[in-house]
């Protein structure tokens, strides 16, 4: 029986019924002997599908009609597993129960991550930042499932009860703040509105006061002048990142603060300089009365800054426009579109003169989404010029698209030929030196072509790049480590996304053009019964309100 699950553990793809049949056969033929620890933990980690692949199958089999009770299939083997651990005298470690995390994070299964949580309590085991992490992933991944919409309200108001007896627990223990578990937690306080929690969390973290986001919070100003009181220390301001940027645009527009939403983009989306280095020295020569400490230099302070993506852009417009800020939507499209064409002429010049191994993806380009914010509202607005507007600005992302798409399809055909050419080169020298063995048997050359290369494996590592996993690829006991991660550029992958966008934007297209068209005929004919029964219309060439007669009216609005 020992033989025989050491055997289906060795499979590089495991079954997990396989392990786990083999394994319940295995305690039934010992009966109360005990088994060594280690083989608890392989067949914990493999009677259950990876987390990735977990995940990726619930999304991909789930109806859209179906409702996720948010429990994980094999919970009944990891509690055996860890109870027959305990029996056989040896205690679960942490990474055991970092292993059932990811699991329940998988799925969704919040009840379970807290559940695991306070047993890991009850064993006095060091928790570290990646414990609270797979946590909050649970919790959020579980707000974004479906649910019964009489339910709804009670799931999140139960997650969000736990989120912020997570962040408790973790300022009680003075565990370190970092960038992917504050994250987290913003997006769960998002969804209750609560956002004087969520602007107290985003103070903290990163050091941005909502109400003044171009300057430093006071308690970083009182910590750096004489110490918070009470023992209690200011943590220092984590990074901040594009999607904590996303989550406090998408907080403040559910909230109905769309001026402190304008503020917060504008502060956050610009790199403002060091306020030490534009502090004038005259001025405290010039200030008659002190009020304090008010020095800049006192409190160095760096500025948060994020670079925006599309769904920043997109979430901008989406919220701007549900308020009715018609104009505003208007000038962040404008802004959105000219982003939009510098992101692709530099694209353009590093597909010309670089390789493509040091291109970064890009992050931004215009959606039907960010036109049809603006487009809806003028619609509910029934506002003929805007409609027309968005209706030309359209054509002009359609073109700047195809002719992008015209250009990547040029650079990928050029650089298909100038790798077939290399490779013919490559080939040509190395066919004139080995004439002597292919002389030699077919059938031994065949034989040998399909036996184990002698190549070490440093080599093979170097020339073989395997792309990293994402999901939940990140070091949560490493918070200090913040350099910027930028995903290689692909250009089949980007060819056929702006094939996908350029259709969609071409549907659009045809909709609005349609849809203007019955706008103008109905205020045509509406205009139209006014000038036939002798009423006065508004002549915008003459600027006031004249009588037009019936002939004049046809030759102008050609009805």
């Amino acid at each position: 029986k020992l033989s025989d699950l050491h055997l289906v553990l060795t499979q590089e793809r495991p079954k997990p019924d396989r392990v786990w049949g083999c394994y319940l056969d295995l305690l039934n033929f010992l009966g109360f002997q005990k088994l060594p620890v280690e083989i608890h933990r392989a067949v914990l980690r493999h009677c259950t599908p990876p987390a990735s692949e977990l995940r990726v199958a619930a999304l991909r089999h789930m109806p859209g009609v179906r409702r996720v009770r948010g429990t994980h299939h094999h919970e009944g083997r990891f509690q055996a597993i860890i109870r027959n651990m305990r029996s056989s005298g040896s205690t679960p470690s942490l990474d055991d129960y970092h292993f059932i995390l990811e699991q329940f994070a998988a799925v969704g299964y919040h009840e379970g991550v807290m559940q695991v949580l306070g047993e890991v309590s009850r064993l006095s085991l060091p928790k570290t930042q990646k414990t609270y992490g797979l946590c909050l992933q649970a919790l959020c991944h579980r707000l974004t499932l479906p649910c019964w919409f009489e339910t709804r309200p009670s799931l999140v108001a139960e997650v969000t009860r736990s989120c912020l007896e997570l962040l408790e627990e973790m300022r009680s223990e003075n565990m370190p703040l970092t960038s992917l578990n504050v994250g987290l937690a913003l997006r769960i306080l998002k969804e209750t509105s609560k956002i004087d929690d969520w602007a107290k969390l985003l103070k903290v973290a990163y050091g941005i006061d909502m109400s003044y986001p171009d300057r430093p919070p006071l308690e970083l100003w009182d910590q750096a002048v004489s110490g918070v009181p009470n023992g209690l220390v200011f943590p220092d301001p984590l990074p901040f990142s594009t999607a904590a940027l996303n989550t406090t645009i998408d907080m403040l527009g559910r909230s109905g603060e769309i001026s402190k939403l304008i503020q917060a983009f504008e502060v956050l989306t610009t790199p403002l300089p060091s306020q030490a280095s534009n502090f004038s020295p005259s001025f405290d020569d010039e200030d008659e009365d002190d009020f304090g400490v008010s020095n800049p230099k006192v409190a160095p302070y760096r500025t948060p800054y994020a670079e925006p993506n599309t769904m920043t852009y997109q979430t901008l417009l989406k919220w701007i426009s549900r308020h009715g800020h018609i104009a505003l939507g208007r000038h962040y499209l404008l802004q959105a579109i000219a982003l939009e064409k510098r992101v692709l002429h530099k694209l353009w010049l590093d597909l010309r003169h670089k390789p493509m191994k040091e291109i970064a993806a890009p992050r931004f380009a215009v959606n039907r989404n960010m036109l049809l914010s603006v487009y809806a509202e003028a619609v509910r607005n029934k506002n003929t010029e805007i409609l027309r507007w968005v209706f030309e600005k359209a054509g002009q992302v359609i073109k700047t698209k195809r002719k992008h798409l015209r250009h990547s399809l040029e650079t990928c055909e050029r650089r298909r030929i100038t790798a077939q050419r290399l490779l013919k080169d490559e080939e040509a020298p190395l066919a004139a030196s080995d004439v002597e063995p292919s002389s030699t048997n077919n059938d031994a050359s065949f034989s040998t072509f399909f036996t184990p290369t002698s190549t070490p494996d440093e080599h093979v590592a170097k020339t073989v790049e395997v792309p990293a996993m994402p999901y939940f690829d990140v070091d949560l006991d490493n918070p200090s480590r913040s350099q910027k991660l930028s995903r290689p550029f692909n250009i089949d992958l980007h060819i056929r996304l702006l094939e996908e966008e350029i259709e969609k934007l071409w549907d659009f297209y045809e909709h609005a053009a349609d849809n203007l068209g019955r706008i103008s005929q109905r205020v045509k004919e509406r205009l139209g019964r006014r000038v036939w029964k002798e009423k006065d219309v508004y002549m915008r060439d003459e600027r006031r309100r004249v009588h037009v007669g019936r002939a004049k009216w046809k030759d102008t609005v050609h009805f």
